[in-house]
């Protein structure tokens, strides 16, 4: 088996771990598997290759992109092509219809779930790139009924399949014991909001210093925050970030891919939200928050005074093995990725009707060479000259190509007022 994993970008956060687990599992399964990423950073493993894929990408070159993977789908023998990302899912969908092989979708969250990007696009991740998919593996439950409500792909067609980690500690080493403890998050806005509730928390707590680890567009306002605050220290991007949370008494964070490092670690995980602190962990609290991958979305926030009162319990190691046992089943990286193996890779998934995306191919061959594929409606009107009269597609494209008629007229209205405003005389 080969399998091809093709991804939007490669950052530094909890979709490039998965990535990393999941490549290292299956190789280590006997798979083959080749990754492909439209932007790497230098972060991205060396044997990473590069899509030539923008969402601004003229027809000529998105055909090439198909023409080249295509290819090397054939010569390389790919028997299945797995897509971390809607986006890329447009350029992997089209690829396994020229080939004739599988393709999997996986969602990594809410943003993912429900974004439609912009009207063409939106189509053809709607309409196409999710009911053609082999597989849809959303990452919480909470996605795959985003997934339900933006796409209309049903949950049976779903199968959720929530971040796994591996090197589960039962016998961790002792903690420093000196309230040493680390924040470890993406330093996006709902993260950041989630650290100057833990910071706020600190003084009524026994957490005596702060590490903050990660990076992102929100690090100087995290800095700026906690600028007069002593007990907390920055450290950056720092690469396998799990192999150091053993270092301190306990981790806290925005939930997601970190709580369950945190709990293989054998060390107690506080989850911070935009709106306050949810709690430390134990099997109640993965119980309510697992449905939103542990973010704590939709749940109240815990009182500092409760919080004070069960902190003794928490965290100590009965409870966190309590915590392990309910987490493992689900989340050890060697037990799901060689169920992936033998349900997906080696299991008969039934066929799938692709004949839209064949359209979809059709329709951009007959784009003029430098048309934006993705930005402009006259590959909606290719594609609804190649469907028959009565297809649902037609009716999809009627309404997107209406979307996109009003939102020319609105900025063409726009543009006019500003030009009357402009060549107005002077008073």
């Amino acid at each position: 088996m080969h399998v091809l994993i093709l991804i939007d970008q490669f950052a530094a956060g909890g979709l490039e771990t998965h990535l990393l687990g999941k490549v290292d599992a299956l190789r280590r399964l006997g798979v083959r598997v080749t990754c492909m990423g439209a932007r790497l950073s230098d972060m991205a493993p060396p044997d990473f290759q590069r899509l030539d894929l923008a969402k601004d990408i003229p027809a000529s070159r998105f055909l090439a992109e198909v023409a080249r993977l295509t290819a090397f789908c054939q010569t390389e023998q790919v028997t299945h092509i797995h897509c971390h990302c809607p986006f890329v899912g447009v350029l992997g969908a089209c690829v396994s219809v020229r080939c004739n092989i599988p393709y999997f979708l996986t969602i990594h969250g809410m943003f993912q779930a429900a974004r439609k990007v912009n009207q063409t696009l939106g189509l053809l991740i709607s309409k196409m790139v999710f009911p053609c998919a082999a597989a849809v593996y959303p990452v919480s439950s909470a996605a795959r009924d985003c997934i339900v409500a933006t796409h209309g792909v049903p949950q049976q067609d779903q199968t959720v399949m929530m971040n796994v980690v591996g090197n589960w500690q039962r016998s961790p080493p002792a903690p420093p014991g000196h309230g040493k403890w680390a924040f470890v998050a993406r330093h996006e806005k709902e993260h950041v909001d989630a650290l100057r509730h833990l910071v706020a928390a600190m003084p009524s707590l026994p957490i005596s210093s702060l590490h903050v680890f990660g990076d992102g567009a929100e690090s100087e306002r995290a800095r700026a925050m906690t600028a007069d605050n002593p007990a907390v220290e920055f450290h950056g991007f720092v690469e396998n970030i799990s192999e150091r949370l053993a270092e301190f008494d306990g981790i806290a964070c925005h939930g997601e891919r970190v709580f369950l490092e945190t709990m293989a670690a054998g060390r107690p995980c506080l989850i911070c939200h935009r709106d306050g602190v949810i709690g430390l962990s134990s099997p109640s609290l993965i119980e309510r928050t697992r449905f939103s991958n542990f973010t704590g979305e939709g749940q109240s926030n815990i009182s500092i005074q409760t919080l004070q009162r069960d902190w003794e319990r928490l965290i100590g190691q009965d409870n966190i093995r309590a915590c392990q046992d309910r987490l493992r089943p689900d989340h050890d990286v060697d037990l799901i990725w060689a169920r992936y193996v033998k349900t997906a890779l080696r299991g008969h998934l039934p066929p799938k009707d692709r004949s839209s995306l064949e359209v979809a191919l059709a329709a951009a061959h007959k784009l003029d060479d430098g048309n934006l594929i993705f930005c402009r409606p006259d590959f909606l009107g290719h594609m609804k000259d190649t469907l028959p009269p009565d297809s649902q597609m037609v009716s999809a494209l009627n309404d997107t190509g209406f979307v996109l008629m009003r939102s020319e007229i609105t900025t063409l209205r726009r543009k006019l007022r500003v030009l009357r405003r402009t060549s107005l005389p002077a008073n």
